[in-house]
Order: C-alpha cells, then structure tokens, then sequence
C-alpha cells in the first residue's frame, strides 16, 4: 500500500476502494469526461451567492466604463493585481472575459512586472501617481525643519509634565520636536505612545503652537482626544472640511496622526501634500505590524523604511 506522511502523521493509502478508479466511474455514469466535455464544452453556468447577483452590478453602460468601474473595485483594495485578481472580482458579472480584456486594454492600467510564478502584476496610473506624491511631499517635509523646537525647552516640558518617561520615551519625544517637519513614532500596545503624544502636545504648545490629532476612525481619534488632550477629529471630516476651504493648516500647526498605519496611499498622499503646502508640521503614529491599511497601499511602512523614526519597544504600565 501507499503511506501519505507530513513528518509527524502517518495515514495508509492500502484500504483505497478500487471501484473508485476512472473507468468503472466512466462505466456508472455512463459517459467519461471527454465525452462530457464534447457534448458541453462550456461550463455550466454558475449562480451567484446570495447578494452578490445582479443586485452587485458594475455601473456604466458601456464596456469601458464598467471596466473602469472594475478597476476601480479591485484598487480600492490592493495596491497591484493580477488578471486571476480582475477575474473573481468579474466573475458574476456578465460577459466577464470581455470586461477582464478591456480592463487590461485600458490606457491607464500599467504592467509593474512578473512574478517567480509567471504571473503578470498590474497597477493603474493614479495608483502609480499617488505613490509619487506621498513620497514627494514627505521628502520635503522630511528636508524642512521650520517648526524643530528648541531641546532644551523640550527638557524643560518633560521634567515639568512628564518627568517619569523612560529614555526610549524622551528620544521619541525629542525625535516629534526637535528633528524636522516629519516625525514617525512606532509604538507597540501599551509602550506609553499616548503619553509620549501628550508631551509632544505639551511641548509645542507652550511655543505657542497649535496641535490638532485625526486619525482614520472616529474611536480612534476619540481616545487620542481624551486620553492625549489632543482635539481631534476623523481624516474623512478633516479632509471634508478642507475641500470647503475649512480649518486649513498653517506653519503654527502640528497635525498629530494616530493609527497611521491603517491609512492608505492616496489618502496618505492628500494629507501630506496639504500638510506640506501649509508648511505645517506632521507626526505619524503607528504600529504597521499591529493595524493594516483599509484600502490599497501599505504606505506607513513605506514611509518608515524612507525616513527616520523613532520606536516604542518596551511595553510598561503607566496612567497616560
């Protein structure tokens, strides 16, 4: 008999019934598979789960712009793609084969390279443009240091507000104030980033700055308000309000963003580029190990690997 193993389990392959084999299944069924093949050379067709059926749609009228709409579903999620990607994205969709080709056709997508598989990337041109600017914009933050303050009236502000922070908290502290107009805090659950955040806040305001948080979610920028002292606000209103010509930054504000690491590119992207154009200060907050990007992009680790930062290792208990 045969005997299947994996190193620590073994199963026997001797007791296999043997009226199982290709031609007496041929024999019951009647027919082989190549005779099934030749009389339905098409496979049947498939119906859609439950509310992924015609009430899931791609909208436009036109076979490019449902193709467009194609893209833009499968982007909203990954950073590049493959046609295997384009295809389960496509697959209850009607004359899917044709909308997969267009939406390879299309001028805009572009082929990055091929994978050890054989199988070829793609991406889009405002994906690909999107990226350009993230690390245009924090490129020149990173060479400004207009708001750095001054060390030794940050020494002042951690001996008179937080005089019990640990070495690897002072650095990061002094890292956000002291270095130039991109700070990047990493900071594992419960290393006392919140306190760290605090005294960031403290620092800069006693220079007369004004210091303002967001984050992705709203519970998220909820605690970085009660529990750092930072007004706060989600990135979806602030940028809601920037469009209205609201609220805008200046190069007396700190924009202090938590959970960074769940933001994804092109969203990363409009927020430096209006902190940058504000000539403001950020200072990025984040575990990309901990919380993933929602949508396409895993641009906080891309600016970490770019850019200096400073990294919260030792978790400790603390009020913060």
């Amino acid at each position: 008999g045969v005997v299947v193993t994996d190193g620590f389990r073994h199963a026997s392959l001797s007791h296999v019934d043997r009226d199982l084999s290709g031609p007496k299944l041929a024999q019951r069924f009647g027919e082989t598979f190549r005779e099934y093949r030749l009389r339905d050379p098409e496979p049947p067709a498939v119906q859609a789960p439950a509310g992924l059926a015609a009430g899931d749609p791609l909208p436009g009228r036109q076979l490019a712009e449902q193709a467009e709409a194609l893209l833009e579903r499968v982007q909203a999620t990954r950073a590049t793609f493959t046609e295997a990607d384009l295809r389960r994205a496509a697959f209850y969709q009607k004359d899917s084969d044709a909308l997969v080709r267009e939406a390879l056709n299309l001028e805009h997508t572009v082929e990055i390279g091929q994978e050890v598989g054989g199988a070829i990337r793609y991406s889009t041109q405002g994906y690909l443009e999107a990226e350009v600017e993230l690390f245009d914009s924090s490129d020149r933050l990173a060479a400004h240091r207009d708001l750095r303050l001054e060390e030794a009236a940050v020494a002042r502000t951690i001996d008179r507000s937080a005089p019990h922070l640990s070495a690897e908290q002072r650095e990061a502290v002094f890292h956000a104030t002291a270095d130039n107009d991109l700070a990047q805090i990493v900071g594992r659950a419960g290393a006392g980033k919140t306190m760290v955040a605090r005294t960031i806040a403290d620092a800069y305001r006693e220079q007369g700055y004004e210091v303002r948080g967001a984050a992705l979610a709203g519970k998220a920028a909820e605690g970085l308000e009660q529990e750092a002292g930072i007004p706060s606000r989600t990135l979806a209103s602030l940028e809601r309000a920037w469009a209205e010509r609201r609220d805008r930054l200046d190069d007396r504000t700190v924009l202090v963003i938590d959970e960074a690491g769940m933001i994804d590119t092109r969203q990363l992207a409009r927020i430096l580029k209006e902190v940058d154009h504000s000539r403001a200060k950020v200072v990025l907050l984040g575990d990309p190990d901990q919380l993933k990007a929602i949508g396409a992009g895993d641009a906080y680790r891309g600016l970490l690997e770019r850019h200096a930062s400073a990294r919260l290792e030792t978790v400790r208990r603390q009020a913060e």
